[in-house]
């Protein structure tokens, strides 16, 4: 497997329009597009950055976290899930949520290690494989 890197800024698996499907389009049975996917799919990645954000203090001027808040721990439940894409829409999949916050973790708040635990029924393979060959995250399907 190849790692590949993540963004901290969405995009969603190589498309600028989402919801506009070409005859070019390698889509399959799990991918379906409507008037309201782009939107769904960046509020889901937002949902999970916010989770992240939530955990800490942020400095106003730098945008770095520089505390732990006041908030142990943080859930972000959102759908289109996102821990299949990788390189492309897979699974139902259009972003990657998780490896999108923790991108932010470490490029926007500054954290140096993050570890992403996904409890699903079944493996985030686009996640591992995004963070493959990156020291500085853990994770664990």
């Amino acid at each position: 497997m190849r790692g590949r890197r993540a963004r901290a800024t969405p995009h969603i698996c190589g498309r600028k329009n989402p919801n506009i499907k070409n005859d070019d389009d390698d889509i399959n049975e799990d991918i379906y597009y409507s008037a309201g996917t782009e939107r769904a799919v960046k509020r889901a990645a937002g949902g999970a950055v916010q989770s992240v954000r939530e955990l800490f203090v942020i400095d106003a001027k730098t945008g770095r976290a520089i505390n732990r808040s006041s908030t142990s721990s943080s859930f972000a439940i959102v759908r289109p899930p996102g821990h299949h894409c990788c390189n492309g829409a897979s699974g139902f999949c259009y972003l990657n949520n998780v490896a999108i916050a923790a991108k932010h973790a470490q490029e926007v708040l500054g954290l140096k290690k993050v570890a992403i635990i996904d409890w699903d029924y079944h493996h985030g393979d686009g996640t591992q494989e995004i963070f493959y060959k990156d020291p500085t995250v853990l994770t664990i399907s």
